[in-house]
C-alpha cells in the first residue's frame, strides 16, 4: 500500500515491499535546519561539544563551530518513534535499547541493533539504515554561546540553612555553558535501502521530536525544519560540506546572530541544486511547494495512522518469525 502521492519523485528510491538484505544504492537524503527555540545544552562531560573547522571555502579563516553529535539527534528522534510504536502496541516487552533488542520492530529494523550480551539468546545484529553524521552551528560558536551561573536554593528559597539551629551558607554555585535560542544547525539524515512505510517513520520522528541534548526537560526545545529531500544512487552531501557552502552564501550582514529562515532556506535551496547537478549520480529533489505538500500529507498520516500503523506491523523483516 502507498502512502505518499505526493513523493512520486524519489519513488524509485524506495526499496520494495521485501527486506533489503543487500545494498540496492537506494539513497534518500533530508536535509534539514535545526533552530533552537529555547537555551539548549549540547555537551557530553564539561563544556559544549565544539569543533575547529574552516568558516566556509572561500572564507578559510578558522574558527571553533558548536557540533549537534550524532548521538544527540538519533537518539531522542528514536525515542519518539518508539514511543509511537509502544502507544499501537507494535513495540513489545522484550525490546529494550539499553538491554536486549527484538531485532523484529520496525525500530529495529530501521535504526539497527547490536549482537544479544553475552550468556544470551542471539538475534545477530543489524546496522542502522538511517546514516547520520555531526550537525554543525551555522555560525561560530562565540556568536550563539553563553555561560550561565546556578545554584540550589534551600527550602528557604536562599543560600543560608539552618543545621543545629544555625545558618550555614550552601556551596551548590556552577556554570553551565549553553546555544542561545534561535541558533541554526545544518544537519542531514540519510536514509538506505529504505522502505516507504519506513521513510514515513523516520520522517515522522524528526518531524515529532521537539527537545534535543542535557537538561531537556526544563530546556532544549528545537524546531526541524525540512528544507529538502533528494533521492540518488549514492550519499551526495555531508552536513560540513553544506555548512561551509552556505556560509560562503551569505553576505556579511546576514552572518549576525539570530540568522534569517527565509534567507537560509533560500540560499541553501541554491546549494543544493548545484551538489546535485555536480553529483556522480542521477538525483531526484523535492524542495518548495512539493515539499510542503509532502510534509503536510506525512502529517495527516499521522493524524489518521490507522493504515500506516497495520503497514508498521506488518513489515517484512530479517528474521522469520512472525511479530505478533
Amino acid at each position: 500500500m502507498k502512502f505518499l502521492s505526493t513523493a512520486q519523485k524519489i519513488d524509485a528510491f524506495f526499496h520494495p515491499e521485501e527486506f533489503p538484505f543487500l545494498p540496492t544504492a537506494r539513497f534518500i537524503h533530508i536535509v534539514l535546519l535545526r533552530k533552537s527555540d529555547s537555551e539548549l545544552v549540547l555537551r557530553t562531560d564539561e563544556g559544549i561539544t565544539k569543533e575547529m573547522t574552516r568558516m566556509g571555502y572561500q572564507d578559510v579563516e578558522t574558527k571553533p563551530r558548536v557540533v549537534f553529535t550524532k548521538r544527540k539527534v538519533v537518539a531522542p528522534e528514536r525515542r519518539t518513534g518508539r514511543e509511537f510504536l509502544r502507544f499501537y502496541g507494535i513495540l513489545g516487552d522484550d525490546c529494550s535499547i539499553n538491554a536486549s533488542m527484538c531485532g523484529k520492530c520496525p525500530d529495529c529494523l530501521i535504526y539497527g541493533y547490536a549482537a544479544a550480551e553475552s550468556g544470551k539468546e542471539s538475534k545477530g545484529s543489524l546496522k542502522s539504515r538511517v546514516l547520520t553524521e555531526d550537525g554543525y552551528s551555522i555560525l561560530p560558536a562565540s556568536e550563539i554561546t553563553e555561560l550561565r551561573t546556578f545554584n540550589a536554593l534551600s527550602e528557604l528559597e536562599t543560600m543560608v540553612e539552618f543545621k543545629d539551629g544555625k545558618p550555614e551558607m550552601r556551596e551548590s554555585l556552577g556554570t553551565v555553558e549553553y546555544v542561545k535560542p534561535e541558533a541554526h544547525f545544518l544537519d542531514v539524515e540519510t536514509l538506505r535501502d529504505i522502505r516507504e512505510p519506513e521513510f514515513v517513520y523516520v520522517l515522522g520522528n524528526i518531524l515529532r521530536t521537539t527537545r534535543y541534548g542535557a537538561m531537556s526537560s526544563r530546556i532544549g526545545k528545537v524546531s526541524n525544519v525540512v528544507v529538502a529531500i533528494v533521492g540518488a544512487e549514492a550519499e551526495i552531501f555531508s552536513s560540513l560540506q553544506l555548512t561551509k557552502l552556505l556560509w560562503d552564501k551569505l553576505s556579511v550582514n546576514e552572518r549576525n546572530h539570530p540568522l534569517k529562515d527565509d534567507v537560509l532556506t533560500e540560499k541553501l535551496t541554491e546549494i543544493i541544486e548545484d551538489v546535485c547537478q555536480k553529483a556522480p549520480s542521477r538525483t531526484e529533489r523535492i524542495v518548495g511547494d512539493e515539499l510542503n505538500k509532502l510534509l503536510n500529507e506525512t502529517k495527516e498520516i499521522y493524524q489518521n495512522p490507522k493504515d500506516f500503523v497495520e503497514a508498521l506491523r506488518n513489515l517484512k523483516g530479517i528474521l522469520r518469525e512472525k511479530r505478533e
